[in-house]
């Protein structure tokens, strides 16, 4: 950490008011509580309701061509 992130961090320790080190625990506990991280259970729930959708689709030759399409004619 450079001497001016650090000053950063101390910085901001103090205007919470809190000891450098309780900031610094707090600030990674609250990076992994944010991670986005998900359960597997969560991740195989979304899988089925999206297997369960009717989505748009179409070959991949075809969802290309008109991607290219789109960038020769521009947007309507």
């Amino acid at each position: 950490m450079s001497d001016e992130e650090y000053a950063c961090v101390r910085s901001a320790a103090i205007s919470q008011k809190v000891p450098l080190g309780e900031f610094v625990r707090r600030e990674l506990r609250s990076s992994c509580a944010n991670s986005g991280a998900r359960s597997a259970d969560e991740v195989f729930r979304v899988l089925d309701w999206a297997m369960k959708c009717n989505f748009p689709t179409a070959d991949i030759e075809q969802m290309n061509e008109e991607i290219e399409r789109g960038y020769r004619t521009g947007l309507p």
